[in-house]
């Protein structure tokens, strides 16, 4: 049972191999060239997901396929022979794919899940190598077994590495994904288009279907000028799909990304055999490499966008309690002050009292507890416009904004109530603290106000032991 269940992601690699490559086949505007190739994308991601354990499946399925190519030629061939030519194209496409997949998996592995760009441009680079190398070797297997003249090399080789590469930086992607999926031991091996941070919401599919349909009626209006103006210039406007594309990579989620891209290739693959437009195939061909590319680093701008505010949070709050720190307060004081010098603002400096003895007798989670207990006592009190933050230590400061020091004083009551309130027998120590309130002066500047408010702190730290 184990042993079945281990060999079933393999048989369903090598019969999904032999289906991508008769798919291809449909595909293809002259010998040896498709518009993109699709096993290429599905050989490539199978060595980055599965290393050289992918090799077997994806070498009987080359030679099954290649075999049965030259069985089935105008000239056809012994069976001996036919074996004999097709294992040298189906190991070179193995040896090739499987030293390229696996070297993008190593150096991916070796960045953390912040350099999203770095991942991308690595798999980008590795999949353009492997595909130019692939393609060379293949023409020069070909070559050496007398499967192709030496004389088409020259018209061959572009638009074979061009599909090559068309069907790698498209379908990799989508087929790392489906392996993840139905095998779910690979599911942390899936690394390189998991982003930490892209933690979108789920997102209806009404809307996406939407965006794909705009996408595919903008290609469907450019196919049908391209085909009436006759004008082998007008194919270049096919790169400006990027906008549309850009437009699903902005706002949906990965997987969605990936699979919106491969409709649109497919979409474009098909219309060409209908419309019978061989003349701008390389166009086609590069363009669906270039409108590939650029949406792949267009997916790396949310989930960056989403780790700078992530980084940027942790950069402005305090770990423990979860409000400002020091800095953050600072800065967003002095803006405040900038703002509403035609108010009355009121600053506060507090910090609890006997925090020092909470610490030595009960321990620093008593005290890290007390201080994130205060914390969100003191949040609750606060108005949208005011800034509360952690000061350093047992100190925490208000600035409150619109606020008289009358007003800074009953709001300071309240506070001082609800700590009160919050202490329970559950609770082996008591908090409360002392407090410094000050109404700033209309010239004064953030540094006074403190040192004021310190000194009101102290004296009121000392009337208290009295």
């Amino acid at each position: 049972m184990i042993a079945r269940r281990a060999l079933l992601p393999f048989a369903l690699l090598f019969a999904l191999w032999i289906i991508t490559w008769h798919l291809s086949g449909l595909m293809e505007y002259q010998a040896h060239a498709s518009l993109w190739f699709i096993p290429a994308g599905l050989s490539f991601a199978a060595f980055i997901m599965f290393r050289w354990l992918a090799a077997l499946p994806i070498f009987i399925a080359a030679l099954i396929t290649t075999f049965g190519l030259n069985f089935s030629s105008n000239e056809p061939l012994e069976l001996v022979d036919a074996i004999t030519k097709a294992a040298p194209f189906s190991l070179v496409h193995v040896v090739v794919y499987g030293i390229g997949g696996i070297a993008c998996r190593f150096f991916i592995g070796h960045f953390n899940h912040l350099q999203i760009v770095q991942k991308t441009l690595t798999f980008l680079l590795c999949a353009f190598i492997t595909t130019l190398v692939a393609t060379f070797l293949s023409i020069a297997t070909l070559n050496a077994t007398e499967m192709l003249i030496e004389s088409a090399n020259s018209a061959i080789w572009l638009p074979w590495w061009i599909g090559d590469l068309a069907g790698v930086y498209i379908l990799t992607p989508v087929f790392l994904l489906l392996f993840a999926r139905i095998w779910p031991d690979a599911k942390r091996d899936s690394r390189l288009f998991a982003f930490r941070y892209d933690k979108s919401p789920k997102r209806a599919w009404s809307p996406f279907i939407f965006k794909l349909g705009v996408l595919l009626s903008l290609t469907t209006i450019h196919l049908m000028l391209d085909v009436w103006l006759e004008n082998p210039e007008f194919a270049y406007f096919i790169f400006f799909l990027c906008i549309p594309q850009m437009w699903i990579v902005f706002t949906e989620s990965i997987p969605r990304q990936c699979v919106g891209l491969s409709v649109l290739a497919i979409f474009i693959t098909l219309s060409f055999q209908i419309l019978d437009m061989n003349s701008s195939a390389i166009t086609y061909q590069f363009a669906l490499c270039v409108i590939s590319a650029n949406a792949y680093f267009g997916m790396a701008v949310p989930s960056l966008i989403t780790t700078n505010n992530y980084l940027l949070k942790r950069s402005n709050t305090d770990g423990l309690t979860q409000i400002a720190n020091r800095q953050h307060f600072a800065e967003q004081a002095k803006r405040l002050l900038s703002d509403q010098r035609n108010y009355p603002i009121s600053l506060v400096l507090f910090d609890l009292d006997k925090f020092k003895a909470i610490n030595d007798t009960f321990g620093h989670a008593a005290g890290d507890q007390a201080l994130v207990t205060t914390a969100k006592i003191v949040q609750q009190s606060l108005r949208e416009n005011d800034l509360f933050a952690r000061y350093g230590g047992d100190e925490f400061i208000l600035l409150l904004a619109k606020e008289n020091l009358q007003g800074a004083t009953n709001i300071v009551e309240r506070i001082k109530l609800e700590l009160a309130q919050a202490n329970n027998h559950d609770r082996p120590f008591v908090i409360q603290g002392s407090f410094g309130v000050v109404e700033i002066a209309p010239e004064e500047s953030l540094k006074l106000a403190i040192e004021r408010a310190d000194k009101q702190l102290l004296k009121q730290k000392t009337y208290s032991r009295t």
